[in-house]
């Protein structure tokens, strides 16, 4: 049941975003992420045509993540986040995603929680005091 070709892609959603973080330090620019309705991670494919299924986000998509034990929280990342990024003032924010200790990777054929980061710096790729993290796909 592993494989992502036994979903039903009928019913499949793509997020779309200026930067998608798989987790492992690797950044896709331009690329949508196709999901399942039950969160399992389909595809990642570089954005060049309009799909009907497709959602358009402003900022950087990337893999919901823990800092304890708990479940993933985002208004715990935003903040250790910010933290990070003021702690190392040279750092942009995939530095800080770097550091993040137990980083989730994204992989098709795993159900799994997608974040989006927005309302940041694109240029700089930095956070800002607008900057908000939310839940895309459970």
């Amino acid at each position: 049941m592993f494989p992502a070709q036994q979903h039903n892609t009928e019913f499949m959603k793509g997020f779309a975003a200026h930067y998608l973080y798989q987790g492992t330090g690797q950044v896709l620019k331009n690329h949508v992420l196709f999901m399942a309705p039950d969160g399992v991670v389909l595809s990642m494919k570089p954005l060049s045509d309009e799909t009907a299924s497709t959602i358009y986000l402003n900022g950087i998509l990337l893999p919901a993540f823990r800092l304890s034990d708990d479940v993933p929280a985002v208004e715990d990342a935003l903040d250790w986040l910010l933290e990070c990024q003021t702690f190392h003032a040279e750092w942009n924010v995939f530095d800080c995603l770097n550091h993040v200790p137990s980083m989730p990777s994204l992989q098709c054929g795993c159900c799994q929680s997608v974040w989006c980061l927005e309302q940041l710096d694109l240029s700089a790729l930095r956070l800002t005091g607008q900057t908000r993290l939310f839940e895309v796909c459970p």
